[in-house]
Formats: structure tokens, sequence, C-alpha cells
């Protein structure tokens, strides 16, 4: 209880060193932003600074060192990889000028190389699964694609204040909270710290949106969470998988459904489009209800608390007992399908 305490006292420590270079990027930000990001998913007229993931996610790792939390990420080798990742996507941020393809080129070679170097031992309670996960190329396969997949689901949302930041703050609250009595207590501290400087990070992006995530957080802070719902499935098998998909299941659906989507269009799934669901509503709002939404696009979040903020609850009720987080999955995808197609597709800016 005692080293917890001090712990706390010190991440508070922490907390004001992000404040203080939240502030010094929002002040200096004609300084920080080389390219003004004008396209077909910006939304974000004042154009603030995409530098709020990196900063969280270095603060992490430093509290990690700091703390001595003997983690997975308490390891040279992803420190590395991380590191030469985060300055690829950093250029995009600043510069403007990293082609989505070589970014996610990147993102794929670095979930390859996690999925080699760390084998795990997973078990599920799906006879087919256990049996797909015994072939090593199954599970590389698997893995890659879920650690590439889901950070560039949470790059896609970022954009609309706050949207990113909740759904980030459900997630870590739902994996807590399944975590209560699995979890080794490794985990728990990096999920906890995670969860401090999000709320700070939210401070700064809702209701105005003074700081962005941007590429480079994005893509850590997904491989990271990532990671570490492998690891705490692995230490912890009597978690259910579905369940866990369930929590990731907003930016997770986005991605997979925006490839197949454009693949069906005939366009490139690397290519950026105004068809995702928070852009359908912020158009839909922009021309039919509040024309001046680009002053108050955090409305569009709120229309959308369903999609991220549901999988929370849902996680709730099935700690409870109320039905299984397959059936809540469904009726997930289901209110996603619903936003889609009922959104109309207005004109968009190009």
């Amino acid at each position: 209880m005692l080293g917890n305490l001090i712990i706390f006292k010190e991440l508070i420590f922490f907390l004001f060193i992000q404040i203080f270079i939240y502030l010094l990027a929002i002040k200096y930000k004609s300084k920080i932003i080389i390219d003004p990001h004008l396209g077909v998913q910006n939304t974000n007229f004042n154009q603030s600074p995409r530098i709020g993931g990196i900063v969280l996610v270095f603060g992490l790792f430093v509290a990690i060192l700091f703390f001595n939390i003997k983690s997975i990420f308490y390891d040279f080798k992803l420190i590395t990889y991380t590191f030469i990742i985060s300055m690829i996507s950093l250029k995009e941020d600043i510069f403007g000028n990293v082609k989505a393809s070589i970014r996610f080129l990147s993102l794929l070679i670095f979930s390859l190389l996690f999925a080699f170097e760390y084998k795990y031992e997973l078990t599920f309670d799906n006879d087919l699964m256990n049996i797909i996960f015994q072939y090593d190329f199954l599970y590389i396969l698997i893995i890659t694609l879920s650690l590439t997949a889901f950070p560039n689901g949470l790059n896609i949302i970022d954009g609309m204040n706050g949207l990113l930041g909740f759904t980030l703050i459900c997630i870590l609250a739902s994996i807590l909270m399944i975590s209560e009595i699995g979890i080794i207590d490794e985990n728990k501290k990096i999920l906890i710290i995670l969860l401090s400087f999000l709320i700070i990070f939210l401070l700064f992006n809702f209701p105005k949106g003074y700081i962005f995530f941007g590429d480079s957080g994005c893509y850590l802070i997904g491989l990271i969470i990532g990671i570490l719902i492998i690891d705490m499935y692995a230490a912890n098998n009597r978690l259910s998988i579905w369940n866990l998909i369930l929590i990731c299941s907003y930016p997770s659906i986005e991605v997979i459904f925006s490839y197949f989507r454009k693949l069906f269009e005939k366009k490139s799934p690397f290519k950026p489009d105004g068809k995702h669901i928070h852009l359908k509503m912020y158009y839909f709002l922009k021309i039919r209800l509040i024309q001046d939404i680009d002053k108050k696009n955090y409305l569009v979040t709120l229309f959308l608390l369903p999609l991220w903020f549901f999988p929370f609850i849902f996680t709730y009720l099935v700690n409870i007992g109320v039905f299984t987080p397959k059936i809540f999955l469904l009726i997930q995808i289901s209110i996603y399908m619903g936003y889609y197609f009922f959104i109309p597709d207005l004109k968009i800016r190009e």
C-alpha cells in the first residue's frame, strides 16, 4: 500500500511535466507545424499540434524505467522498435510528407517482428482457435494483422475533439475492470499510468482541440495496448477473448470495415476519404444542422457516444453475467452499421 502511494505521488510529478510540455507545444505551435495537413479528413481548422500522443507515450516509457516496472516493455529490443516507428510517424505529424503506405509498412514490420520475437502460449475455450494457434505461421499472421489493424483504427478517429481520448479511456477502464483479479501487477500499473496521462490529454483535447494525438501517438499507444492485451491474456486465459475484442471493437470495426469498403469501391485502402462514420456525421451536421460545426466539432463525439462508450457498459454487463460478450459484440457491430448506413453521404471537401 505504501509503495503504491509513493508511486501515486511521483506520478503526479510526471503529469505536471506532461501539462507543461503541452502548454509549450500550444504556445509555439507555429514552429511545430511545418505542414498544415489540410485534406478530406481534416476538421481541425485551427491546426493544433499533433504531438499529444508521442509526448504521452514517451512519458510512459520514462515512468516505466523510473518506477522500475518489470513488464514486457522493460526490453531494449521493444524500445528500439518503438523508437524507429515513432520517428517515421513523427515526421508525418510535423512535415506531412510520409506516404500512408510507408507508415503502414513500418507498422506491419514492427508487428511482424513482435510476433516472431515474442511467442506466447495462448489457449482458448474454442477447440478450433486452439488448433489454429498451434501453427506458428497462423499465430504470426493473426498477431501481426491484429497489431497492425488496431493502431490504424485509432489513427482514423483522431481528429474529432475528444473522440480518440474518450475511446482510449473507455478501453483502458474496461481492461482494468476485467483484469481486477487476473492481470499481473506490472501491467495494471502501466494501465493506470496510461489512463492518468490520457485524462490530462483529454483536458487539452475536449471540448477545445488544443492538441491532438497524431500518427506517432496513435501507432504507439495502439501497439502498447495491443501488446498489453496479449500479455494479459497469456497470463490469465480464463479471460474471454471475445470480451477483449468487444472492448476494442469501435476502432477495430472502423479499420476493418473501411478497408473492405474501399476495396469494394475500387479505391486504395491507404488513401484517406471522408466516408468514415465520424466524418459522415461531421459533414451531416455541418450541412444540415450546425453550420459552424468547425468550432464545435466536439458535438460529433457526443453524437457518436454509443460507439465509444457502449463497449464499456457492455463489458460491465458481461462482468455481472448479463448475456455473453459475443451477443454484445453483435449489438456493437449493428450499432456501427446503423450509424454508417443511416447517416447520408453528403458532399465533402476534396
